[in-house]
């Protein structure tokens, strides 16, 4: 044999020793482990011999694979890091499978469904929840979407996603505190709800937690400040948002005072009817208003009781009021405190809801009067049950949509 080929065959023997002592595909260690033999792996040669491990079906060939895999997505060498997984269905066997494959479709940004890629890695994220690689990957791919889809499905997956996503990448932290990447990935999550205070600091964590020794340090420091002229782009763009938002609110009122002025023998019906057509905005002024807590998952009930609220012109606040740039626990404490009355959109989806629970908490710390609507059969807790309560509920099955808002009217002011 010639010198080169005495090198591969030399790699191929060290990498088949490396693999023999790996821990459980399960776990977290495997996929550092390897990753950590990756960075060692950048050379033509040793790239060789992970290939003949896979040809010829040596001892741990399928960690030669997962290795392989990830060199190529580091590299960003999508085309063979696709060939490599196609000419392979062989191991779909393996759990951690459909983890590269998901990391295929998101770092090469050749995903086409959302909701699939979404569905798969959230599947793998659940079925092997104490591995944070699995929960970052969910993570990433939910936040990668929301970043390039359009404006359209790019509300829906964060009304169907965001507490999951946010939710799942808490708990990675909480497994492997030390991982920058992490941090990075909740940075980019946060900053959709407009956290961009907490972003820039969990970049930041990023930064100062990142291994200086990785052959790829410089560009990945390069991706964080990246992120961070993402943050401050939309954070410039925040003000331009909240102005044109109260503008519009601002109009909405003047058309709504108009009507009141115009004789009856004119239809205002016809005045309305572009403002009816609107999209609902929170309430900007300073008058009384209601405060809705409510899931995101459940806008398409959620949305048209709003919209009649603000027909019968009432003053509502939700979350959709709060534009890029603003502080998001800070703005929804100071429109609880400031708030008239709560209205919860009670569902067997808010009850799950973490923010919820909050904003209901906070609700009651503040003596606010509370009205629960009862959107589908929930089942409650004990804990629930005495909470909810003491408040005034309403089944939104049992009102078609007019009669629903004069019982939340009557509520309100204390006539039921």
């Amino acid at each position: 044999m010639d010198n080169a080929e005495n090198t591969i065959e030399r790699y191929v023997e060290e990498a088949i020793s490396y693999f023999s002592d790996l821990p459980s595909e399960k776990t977290r260690e495997y996929e550092k482990k390897i990753a950590k033999y990756a960075e060692y792996s950048a050379s033509k040669e040793r790239q060789i011999a992970l290939e003949r491990i896979i040809e010829k079906h040596l001892p741990s060939e399928y960690a030669a694979f997962f290795c392989l895999c990830t060199i190529y997505r580091r590299n960003k060498d999508f085309e063979r890091m696709n060939h490599l997984i196609e000419t392979h269905h062989e191991y779909k066997k393996h759990l951690s499978y459909n983890h590269l494959v998901v990391q295929y479709l998101v770092h090469s940004e050749t995903f086409y469904d959302y909701d699939e890629l979404l569905i798969m890695a959230y599947r793998d994220a659940k079925m092997l929840d104490d591995n944070s690689g699995y929960l970052q990957a969910f993570c990433n791919a939910f936040i990668t979407i929301v970043e390039q889809c359009d404006d359209v499905s790019q509300k829906k997956i964060i009304q169907e996603w965001y507490d999951t996503a946010e939710e799942c990448i808490d708990k990675a932290i909480e497994l492997d505190p030390d991982y920058a990447k992490f941090y990075s990935t909740k940075a980019r999550i946060v900053g959709v709800k407009g956290m961009f205070s907490d972003a820039e600091s969990l970049l930041n964590i990023a930064i100062s937690k990142e291994n200086s020794s990785r052959p790829d340090y410089a560009i990945t420091i390069q991706n964080y400040q990246y992120y961070k002229l993402n943050l401050s782009i939309r954070k410039l763009d925040y003000k331009y948002k909240e102005r044109i938002s109260k503008l519009e609110n601002e109009l909405y009122q003047i058309k709504i005072q108009l009507t009141d002025k115009i004789p009856l023998s004119i239809d205002k019906d016809s005045v309305m009817t572009n403002t009816k057509e609107r999209e609902i905005h929170a309430y900007c002024g300073n008058d009384s208003y209601a405060f809705v807590s409510y899931a995101h998952v459940d806008s398409n009930e959620v949305y048209p009781i709003i919209s009649c609220l603000q027909d019968d012109r009432m003053n509502i606040w939700f979350d959709e009021g709060i534009h890029a740039g603003a502080e998001w626990p800070e703005e929804i404490g100071k429109r609880l405190v400031g708030c008239e009355a709560v209205i919860v959109m009670l569902s067997s989806n808010s009850i799950k809801s973490a923010n919820v629970r909050r904003e209901v908490n906070m609700a009651m710390s503040e003596n606010k009067k509370v009205i629960v609507i009862l959107l589908d059969e929930v089942t409650l807790s004990p804990g629930m049950k005495l909470q909810f309560g003491l408040y005034q509920m309403l089944n939104a099955s049992k009102y078609d949509r007019m009669s629903l808002t004069k019982m939340i009217e009557s509520a309100i002011k204390g006539d039921i």
